[in-house]
């Protein structure tokens, strides 16, 4: 959740400030005082420009209530079908249980006006059920609370009393809940309170763009303001959106410029939204954001017949959801800003049910109907599934969807054996923080960076994750602050970490292209094998390397093979890391060990270089706001100018798997041996930054896997 503390940090973080600014915030924040918000309002003007425009409600939707979602022949359509669909039924249930004990209490209803976390939780929580549950049943008791709801927040004088006034995260919730009311029981107002209640959502929306999105109000940073995929302005967008178009058409609104401003706002962040629909903050970062674009998105074709769901993003949003997805943990295996805990709640994921709604695409059903049904229980529902889930779409086989996959705009792959429970799950990522299409947009003006918000990204490149049996063998992120490279699997030079690392809020990094310092060069992957390469540079990344290229040969039923080629600027300290709940070293003179989830899963490892190691397991706290994490580093260091580290990892527990070393001039040769199992790998590091290595694997003279220069990959 956004706390004011938070906002206080974020708004330092993009003036450039220091962490000695950072810790003075931190005393400082209980002095901190929020600016009336009737200051604000002055700087609304008190009418927009009239101008020629070819926006408006499309015909078919003119004065029809209700619109912004569903019309009333969609919503009773959906209830009609409830009880032939498990889904439906399921969250249509809890919609009309929740909306049946809703009372509104305007003490209770107070506190979602106060803050950016009060509104997000109240007024985006279980309220809107109220208005759904009376769209989908007619229900005149559910109808006549609605109304009482709506005159409640009609008759607040704001919407949001914080630091950003009329304009905030939480404002932006109270905004969408209002215009949800509205557009459900439009045709049951009284005439008089109706012209009252379209002019208080036009003078929110008015509130929302000139305070907000022109920067007028009066708090001093707009962090949100300057980047278009951050989830603070997609939270905004979608209030501004509702708001708009639930009036735009009604007698006394001119609402021509505001059409056109708001279209152009739309057209901006869905410009820079990626084609893979994935989040550079985290996972569930995602859940956290997307919804509300989609809301703004789905009310804006629907109103004004604009085409934003033909982007290619909407339809893929669905998929890193679920590469990520552990089914036997109920929960995610993520980077960045992630808690990366158990037992993952259903609450926003339902929009991501947009994916397979607009493309038909069956498999992409099959794979978020199973990830809702290892996430759903009783008592967890959330109400915008209805709004996206279209069970006219069947649910194709979770089976036919590739084991494995990159997403080239971050460079994060996850790779599995197969769909079931039981399969370990592996993540590998390389990338700049951002991803490449925000960067592509922070570098539109050469001379002058545009800023981002990177605030929840990890200098984490060429890190590597991993669940088996449903835990942590190899750590991921715990929203960690400060971050550090030394809470990740990757490498630490001379104990330091990436740049970029050390705040509690990751900066852009000042006259650099983040582009250019970490990101995969090669991606392959054999869909009947499910035999998978990744490789990943990432020398840019620190001080005092030359190179640093972590290929991954992921071999299901078998093995994983690691190899790090790394050159440095002269003699340094180079240690490879990795953490986990616990974890042993068998045989430290060989590499061998093993490391341990949280419930007692074990995987053996073994890490061997072509140089005299040294091995140790150490404890290590990750610390982070959402709760400190003790686990236990392993580590394997030497002093070099240049090392080459080979790791096998057995998490299918083949008996007597080990790997030896060689060198054949200027070729590395790996040994793999155990049960079943006599592979040799040749490895050769490519001079050339962007060209992937040169790796083959023979078992009995037979090629099995392999990459050149020819399998270079060219997101970046």
């Amino acid at each position: 959740m956004i706390r004011l503390s938070m906002l206080i940090t974020l708004s330092l973080l993009v003036l450039g400030s220091t962490s000695a600014d950072l810790s003075a915030a931190a005393k400082k924040k209980k002095k901190h005082k929020v600016i009336p918000a009737e200051k604000h309002m002055v700087h609304v003007p008190d009418a927009d420009p009239t101008i020629d425009t070819s926006l408006g409600i499309v015909k078919e939707l003119r004065g029809v209530h209700p619109r912004l979602f569903l019309s009333k022949e969609e919503f009773q359509a959906l209830y009609k079908q409830k009880d032939s669909d498990p889904i439906l039924k399921h969250h249509i249930n809890s919609i009309i249980t929740t909306a049946s004990g809703i009372r509104v209490n305007p003490k209770g209803l107070a506190r979602m006006y106060a803050n950016a976390n009060a509104g997000v939780v109240h007024a985006l929580g279980r309220l809107p059920n109220l208005p759904l549950a009376y769209c989908l049943t007619g229900d005149e008791k559910l109808r006549d609370n609605t109304i009482a709801l709506l005159k409640e927040i009609v008759s607040q004088a704001h919407w949001d009393t914080g630091a950003e006034a009329d304009s905030g995260m939480g404002g932006s919730c109270v905004m969408l809940l209002a215009a949800m009311c509205y557009d459900a029981v439009y045709n049951d107002l009284d005439p008089e309170f109706r012209d009252q209640a379209t002019q208080k959502l036009f003078t929110h929306a008015r509130r929302m763009y000139h305070l907000g999105h022109m920067k007028k109000g009066l708090h001093k940073v707009k962090y949100w303001q300057q980047d278009p995929a951050n989830n603070h302005r997609w939270f905004r967008n979608k209030g501004l959106v509702s708001c708009l178009l639930a009036v735009a058409d009604k007698e006394g609104i001119e609402a021509s410029w505001m059409l056109e401003q708001t279209k152009k706002e739309i057209d901006y962040v869905m410009k820079w939204f990626p084609d893979e629909g994935d989040c550079h903050e985290s996972v569930t970062y995602s859940q956290f954001g997307f919804a509300h674009l989609a809301y703004a998105i789905t009310m804006m074709d629907r109103c004004l017949g604009t085409a934003y769901r033909k982007h290619e993003g909407l339809h893929e949003a669905w998929s890193s959801q679920v590469y990520s997805f552990d089914f036997k943990r109920r929960g995610h295996l993520s980077y960045g800003d992630s808690k990366n805990g158990p037992n993952r709640k259903w609450n926003k994921t339902g929009a991501f049910f947009i994916g397979p709604a607009l493309s038909g695409d069956e498999t992409a059903q099959a794979a978020m109907v199973a990830m809702h049904n290892a996430c759903i229980s009783e008592s967890n529902s959330t109400w915008s599934t209805i709004l996206y889930y279209n069970p006219k779409v069947k649910t194709g086989s979770l089976d036919s969807l590739p084991k494995s996959r990159l997403f080239g705009d971050l460079g994060v792959a996850w790779m599995r054996k197969d769909w079931t429970d039981s399969s370990p799950l592996f993540m590998f990522k390389c990338g700049p923080y951002g991803g490449f299409k925000l960067n592509e947009y922070r570098h539109m003006n050469p001379n002058k960076p545009n800023y981002i918000s990177v605030a929840h990204d990890d200098p984490d490149a060429n890190t590597f994750a991993m669940h088996l049996d449903g835990q942590h063998v190899a750590h991921p992120s715990v929203y960690d602050a400060p971050k550090l490279t030394a809470n990740h699997n990757t490498i630490l030079v001379n104990g330091k970490g990436q740049l970029g690392e050390g705040s509690g809020w990751t900066q852009p990094i000042k006259n650099k292209d983040m582009r250019t310092l970490s990101y995969v060069t090669t991606w392959k992957h054999d869909k009947e094998t499910g035999r998978t390469f990744v490789e990943g540079e990432a020398g840019n990344a620190y001080p005092d390397l030359k190179t640093f290229r972590r290929s991954v040969a992921w071999l299901p039923n078998e093995y994983i093979l690691i190899l790090d080629d790394i050159t440095a600027n002269g003699q340094q300290n180079i240690a490879w890391n990795n953490h986990s709940p616990k974890a042993q070293l068998t045989d430290a003179a060989s590499g061998l060990g093993i490391f341990e989830g949280e419930a007692g899963a074990q995987m053996p490892f073994q890490v061997i270089a072509n140089q005299p190691i040294t091995g140790k397991v150490s404890g290590h706290i990750i610390k982070s706001p959402k709760g400190n994490k003790q686990v236990q580093k392993v580590s394997f260091s030497a002093d070099s100018d240049a090392i080459q580290y080979a790791c096998v990892l057995n998490p299918w527990k083949k008996a007597g798997l080990k790997i030896s070393y060689k060198n054949d001039g200027s070729i590395s040769v790996v040994h793999v041996q155990g049960d079943g199992i006599d592979d040799v790998w040749t490895w050769q590091a490519n001079a050339d930054m962007k060209t992937p290595s040169q790796i083959v694997c023979k078992r009995g003279g037979k090629e099995i896997i392999s990459i050149s220069a020819k399998d270079k990959f060219e997101e970046h």
